[in-house]
């Protein structure tokens, strides 16, 4: 079963600056405090949240990287960027979470780097995804039989200190852990980019392609709809986006 849903989503800004709709609306998502969105990547810049609620459903979101205009909402100096992506269940839910896939609406615009069922020391599923501006299908789901609520963040790979940008300082830092295995006290879980339980090179690596990558944190948000409107998806998303004026 496959259900097409649009969740509001919470979005935390480097600046703390709240987010207004294009049509003058109130403020959409609420900012996150400081002590939420720690399972699955410190430094996520936007997080969905859902409910798996019957075993074999899947959960679709949808997601929009404009870059063509200064008041996109995302920067990309080289035309591309790569996000991870990082599923967990919420505070008390037995959801085992499974496979996250990330596809393009319209053209082969993603391509995935690497695809975990658990991420070092958790049950936390990961995808990290190179992906080109466009209109894409985030799909999410259980494994194992489970079912229950979970948590969906997004992180800029290569984004340690939460700056919605990707500089030298992040990669000086990447590279000062050089070989710095999960459970040391040093570990780092943002600079171990790929979750391979160790921060090493190709971290660096990953980072590095995202050298100068911005983001402003505009991004698509829909009500929830029905099985029925997933035709629409297209259309529907550009709809309504959120903007955040720093």
């Amino acid at each position: 079963m496959r259900r097409l849903i649009f969740t509001p989503i919470t979005i935390r800004s480097p600046r703390n600056q709240p987010t207004r709709s294009r049509a003058g609306g109130p403020a959409g998502p609420e900012l996150l405090e400081p002590r939420i969105a720690l399972a699955c990547s410190p430094n996520a810049f936007t997080k969905f949240t859902g409910e798996i609620a019957a075993v074999g459903e899947i959960d679709t979101f949808p997601f929009v990287i404009a870059a063509k205009r200064a008041d996109d909402n995302f920067s990309l100096p080289g035309g591309r960027l790569i996000i991870g992506l990082c599923l967990s269940p919420a505070l008390g839910s037995p959801l085992d979470p499974g496979q996250i896939t990330v596809e393009s609406v319209a053209a082969d615009l993603v391509s995935t780097q690497r695809q975990l069922s658990n991420s070092p020391g958790t049950t936390d599923s990961f995808t990290l995804v190179k992906v080109k501006q466009g209109e894409f299908r985030i799909s999410v789901s259980g494994e194992a039989g489970t079912v229950g609520t979970y948590e969906l963040d997004l992180f800029l790979a290569g984004d340690l200190n939460n700056s919605g940008h990707i500089g030298f300082a992040d990669l000086d830092r990447i590279r000062s852990l050089h070989r710095t295995p999960f459970g040391d006290p040093k570990y780092e879980l943002d600079a171990d980019v790929d979750r391979n339980g160790r921060i090493d090179r190709r971290d660096h690596h990953f980072a590095f392609q995202n050298l100068g990558v911005h983001t402003r944190l505009e991004v698509a948000v829909l009500a929830q709809v029905s099985q029925r409107a997933k035709g629409a998806f297209k259309s529907l998303i550009l709809d309504e986006v959120l903007e955040s004026k720093f």
